[in-house]
């Protein structure tokens, strides 16, 4: 069924990490066998300038160097109603895109209707990345109950309690992953946190998972942009190290001052704190944050995404 939807030889597929999803990191994961990812922040909180060179350029680079355009793109539902943002979409003839089910509640507030949604998102195999059972009555649920017409564009990625960022505060992934089993039965689903060992990639293919998300593992990897001070940092981390953010929730390991991050926010809009993450994944380890999940366990090394690969898919 994966091949269907991602055509990747292996049932994986790279998180979407802010910060993390570069094109070296996509390029690997693409050479290893797994459907690989671009998170592009082309939005400039403080200027509130959108970087469209940027988005332009670096999808561009990937369809070059591997001659298709089977990228996972992050986007929200300002890139998808921009016109601009549209045609670079359809000049690289971008095919899949995650949006986070909190963007697509924002429809009200910025005046598009349901149907728009629909015919925004028509087009791509579409991963709609949420942190609890999507039941709500939205243009999430429409699609979910059309799923048989055209089960290959809409997938939900269900980010239990062990994912990196924001993630469930009543499952686990694996309990979420079951529970939206039972709520919607025909939806094709992608558990989202805390995997990275092959016993866990198998038990979840086998009940039934279109494929399984991995993220942090790949944060560590040798073709990862993160500095190597971090990237030791991370071979070092256990979970009992990470936290939630008191006031998003959000599971993060501080490298620095807990209360320089807390108050790193350029402006009230900026809840990831933008700043000090991207200080936290470049700098020196001693400094900002960084969001990982429970995964981080099994970081011991740091290893080629290959070797992270070949591991994985062992028990295949």
């Amino acid at each position: 069924m994966h091949q269907l939807i991602f055509n990747s030889r292996y049932p994986i597929v790279e998180a979407v990490m802010n910060g993390g999803s570069s094109l070296p990191l996509a390029l690997a994961c693409w050479e290893a066998g797994i459907f690989p990812s671009l998170y592009l922040n082309i939005y400039d909180i403080a200027t509130k300038q959108v970087n469209y060179d940027l988005l332009d350029s670096t999808i561009g680079e990937f369809v070059k160097a591997t001659g298709t355009t089977d990228v996972l793109l992050a986007t929200d539902i300002f890139r998808l109603s921009d016109p601009t943002s549209l045609k670079i979409y359809k000049k690289h003839k971008i095919t899949h895109i995650e949006i986070l089910a909190e963007s697509l509640e924002q429809r009200k507030k910025l005046g598009i209707s349901n149907s728009e949604i629909n015919r925004l998102i028509q087009n791509y195999s579409v991963i709609v990345k949420g942190a609890r059972i999507l039941l709500q009555p939205t243009c999430i649920v429409q699609r979910v109950n059309t799923v048989q017409e055209n089960p290959h564009n809409f997938i939900l990625g269900m980010k239990g309690s062990e994912a990196a960022g924001l993630n469930s505060k009543t499952f686990t992934t694996s309990e979420l992953f079951e529970q939206q089993k039972l709520a919607t039965p025909n939806s094709l689903l992608m558990p989202y946190g805390g995997i990275g060992t092959p016993s866990q990639v198998a038990d979840y293919i086998k009940r039934g998972a279109t494929a399984v998300v991995v993220g942090t593992l790949f944060a560590a990897s040798k073709e990862s942009t993160l500095s190597l001070e971090v990237k030791q940092k991370m071979v070092s981390t256990q979970t009992q190290d990470l936290i939630k953010l008191p006031d998003t929730g959000q599971q993060a390991l501080i490298l620095g001052n807990i209360d320089s991050v807390l108050n790193d926010k350029i402006n009230p809009v900026d809840w990831n704190r933008q700043r000090s993450l991207e200080t936290g994944l470049t700098g020196n380890a001693q400094v900002g944050h960084m969001y990982l999940g429970s995964a981080i366990e099994y970081v011991t090394e740091i290893k080629s995404v290959k070797e992270i690969v070949e591991y994985l898919v062992s028990e295949l």
